[in-house]
Formats: C-alpha cells, sequence, structure tokens
C-alpha cells in the first residue's frame, strides 16, 4: 500500500524532461530533487548512464552538499537510487520503425550497478580521494534499485505503439512536445497538432504515420539543442509507460518534469477510466503559493544544497498532507507554504505555482482546480502489438486506487485526454 512517503525522479534531463537545461548544456536536474526532497521522505532518483550520474554528484557536492551529509543521506534511504538496466529504444531500418528492449552482457548481470556507473574517471574526480571514493561507493552498496528488461517486459511496449499508431493518442502526445518546445523558445501559441496514420496494403503490416508539425525542422528552425526527431512521440509513449510501471510496482509518487509529466497525466487518467468508468479519481490541483522556485533557483546556483535541506527540516507539513488518508485539504498546503516560506526567511523569494495531479482524494476533487508540413515517418513494424496494447493500461487502471494510490508532482492539462476518451466512449 502506497503511504506517499517516497518518490520516483527521473532527474536527467532529455526531450522530455527539463528540456530547458538540455539548452544549458546540463545532463541532469538537481534542482528537481532538490525539490523532491521537501516533499517525501525518500527520493528514489533515476538516470539513465554513468555520466549523468558523475555529473548529479558533481553538482550536488558543488551545491554545497557535504561529502559526510551525502553519505548519511544515502544510508539513511533519504537518498536512493534507481536504474533501469536496460535501454528502450526505437530503431529504423528500411524506413521500417522497431522498438526493442535493449540489454548488454553486463545489465544482464545482477548487481550490475557498481560495474556500469562506479566504474568511472568521472565520479572519482567529484571525490578527494581514494577513501572517500570507496566509502560513497560502500554506502550505495546493497541500496539501488536496479531493474531488467524481463522485469518490463512488452507490454508498456505494444501500449507504446497502440498510442504512436492511433491518431488521436499520437495527436496528444506530439501536442506535449510541440507545446513544450513553444514554452521554452516563447514562440507564442502553438498549433493543433493532427496526425494521420496509413496503412499499407500487402503482406507487411506497416503503417506510415504524418503530422502536420515537422519535429526535425522545427527544431532546427528554432535552433534548438533538443534534437527532436520523428521517433521521438514512440520514445516518449514508452518512457512515460516505463516510469508509471516503476511506480505502480514500488507503490510510490512520481516526481516528474515537462513534458513527460503531461504524458503520464494522459496514460493514468485513461487507465483509471478503463478500468472503473464510473469513477473520476485522478485530478488535479494547481494553485499559486507564497514558496520560492527551489527547483529553479538550485539549477541557477542560488539556493545551495544545504539551505535545501534547511528547508527540508521545517516542511514536514508538506509530507504529513501528502500522507494523510481520504481528501486533502487543498487551502491547508496553500498554508503550509506559506507557514514554512516564514520560517525560512524566504517570504519575499517570490511566488511558484504547485502543480499535482493523482489520487488526490477519496474521489474526485470538486473545486480544487484553481503545434508546418510534416513527411511521413517509416513504416512502423506493429508484431504483436494490436493483441496486447491494452495488457498494460488494464494492468496499471486495476492497481489506481486499490493498492496504489499515485500522486505525481508535474503540469498535466486533463482537458485533452477527457474530451478524448468521451469522444471514443472509452473503446478503441
Amino acid at each position: 500500500m502506497s503511504d506517499h512517503s517516497r518518490a520516483l525522479v527521473p532527474a536527467d534531463t532529455s526531450p522530455l524532461s527539463s528540456p530547458e537545461l538540455i539548452e544549458q548544456d546540463r545532463s541532469v536536474d538537481v534542482g528537481l530533487v532538490a525539490e523532491a526532497l521537501l516533499y517525501y521522505e525518500h527520493v528514489l532518483v533515476s538516470v539513465t548512464n554513468k555520466h549523468q550520474f558523475a555529473d548529479l554528484i558533481s553538482w550536488l557536492i558543488q551545491q554545497g552538499l557535504a561529502f559526510s551529509r551525502l553519505i548519511e543521506l544515502i544510508r539513511e534511504g533519504t537518498l536512493q537510487f534507481y536504474n533501469y538496466a536496460f535501454y528502450t529504444l526505437p530503431f529504423v531500418h528500411d524506413d521500417v520503425i522497431e522498438l526493442w528492449n535493449i540489454q548488454d552482457p553486463i545489465m544482464e548481470k545482477p548487481n550490475s550497478f557498481g560495474e556500469r556507473f562506479l566504474d568511472s574517471e568521472e565520479l572519482r574526480r567529484c571525490f578527494s580521494d581514494a577513501r572517500e571514493m570507496g566509502e560513497f561507493c560502500d554506502a550505495l552498496n546493497g541500496r539501488v534499485i536496479e531493474v531488467k528488461a524481463s522485469e518490463f517486459g512488452g507490454a508498456g511496449i505494444d501500449n507504446a505503439w497502440r498510442d504512436f499508431l492511433a491518431p488521436r493518442r499520437s495527436e496528444l502526445i506530439v501536442q506535449a512536445l510541440v507545446d513544450e518546445m513553444y514554452h521554452l523558445k516563447s514562440l507564442g501559441r502553438p498549433p493543433k497538432v493532427q496526425a494521420t496514420i496509413h496503412q499499407s496494403i500487402g503482406s507487411r503490416k506497416l503503417h506510415h504515420v504524418t503530422w502536420n508539425v515537422d519535429l526535425e525542422m522545427l527544431s532546427r528552425s528554432v535552433g534548438s539543442k533538443l534534437g527532436l526527431g520523428p521517433t521521438l512521440p514512440l520514445s516518449a509513449a514508452v518512457i512515460a509507460n516505463r516510469n508509471i510501471w516503476s511506480a505502480a510496482k514500488l507503490n510510490c509518487d512520481l516526481y516528474v518534469p515537462r513534458p513527460l509529466s503531461v504524458i503520464i497525466g494522459d496514460k493514468l487518467y485513461e487507465a483509471e477510466k478503463r478500468v472503473a468508468k464510473t469513477r473520476d479519481i485522478i485530478d488535479k490541483l494547481e494553485a499559486e503559493v507564497e514558496f520560492p522556485d527551489v527547483r529553479r533557483l538550485v539549477n541557477e546556483g542560488s539556493l545551495d544544497f544545504n539551505a535545501v535541506l534547511d528547508i527540508r527540516k521545517k516542511a514536514r507539513r508538506f509530507r504529513q498532507w501528502l500522507q494523510t488518508e481520504g481528501e486533502r485539504d487543498r487551502n491547508a498546503i496553500i498554508f503550509y507554504h506559506e507557514e514554512v516560506a516564514r520560517d525560512s526567511g524566504l517570504v519575499r523569494a517570490g511566488r511558484k505555482m504547485l502543480r499535482l495531479f493523482g489520487v488526490l482524494g477519496g474521489g474526485a476533487i470538486s473545486g480544487a482546480i484553481g503545434g508546418m508540413t510534416g513527411d511521413p515517418i517509416a513504416g512502423a513494424s506493429l508484431g504483436g502489438a494490436v493483441g496486447n496494447s491494452l495488457t498494460y493500461v488494464l494492468d496499471i487502471g486495476s492497481k489506481i486506487g486499490a493498492d496504489w494510490k499515485p500522486v505525481v508532482f508535474g503540469n498535466w492539462l486533463k482537458e485533452r485526454i477527457a474530451k478524448l476518451l468521451k469522444d471514443q466512449s472509452l473503446t478503441d
């Protein structure tokens, strides 16, 4: 049963997660980790590779976190690490896209995190000597959650294909990506994305996907470093599925950045509605609070990590609010932010928008709610995706509200997915 004491935080940057930091040549969102520590007793940090892991540790230390305190946070379980010991990647061959879970021989080994992440010159440079490096590795021993490809399986991939090849679901994913690009570059109102799916005639089941927005051209035209490409929507769908699967398995919450949070919100809402069509328990809460934007201040270097830990001590009321069963008082969480800001001397440090969604109460929260023409991309090889495409979403939906009541910190536009499902009468 989830008690809302821990959250999974994807801290690596990508076109799906904290893309604004990629523009600054940053590989990890340390501010996201810092902010999550205010709301959760335990934070599970996920990074993709050893370079990002070394960057994360380096940034924590640069932000004023003493080595002894870093070791203490790891040993007491406040700061934990979660790793996918596989990659889920799209491959294009002869204009046909395939999507696979990929695992090399080292990844297949039990408890391979140390061999893959800790034998790194970049990581060694984070510490003053070999003794500190050894103590850090010892602290991590047995404290990393490592997931293999066989555990995630193929249902999440099948469901990603389903979303990618269903025009309106494909539109929602691409719309989230386009919205973020327009927001990042201050381009004004984004175009409304439209997708067209054509199925080829012949022995091979090939689908051609066309959008009215060319992601690669958009990326080049605005000088972005993101490198958006035609396989990104498929990757977005499966990465969202992977994060939701992990949180459901761990019975924990999610603390995610845009635009990944938008895609995750859509999938959670669909999963819950498909299993229990009469319920509407996935809702959102948005409120402006008298509280500094800790994530931004940490990433800018204006707030060091020791200050974050001091705020964390005073922010216990945040964590108690999250762990409350039944209806959560919206006004209370606003008051707690103002109280912590006063106690921390941060009253003049600015205001932030608090955004979260998920199972926020016993039922729906009443009154709490304060993207050019592209070329067709490759044909898509479906394999067995059609028959198994709903397995993932039904499995997730059966957990929501039962033994898992997820809360997700992040931005989400409920109205889009709600309209889609209503128009489709919850059928494919």
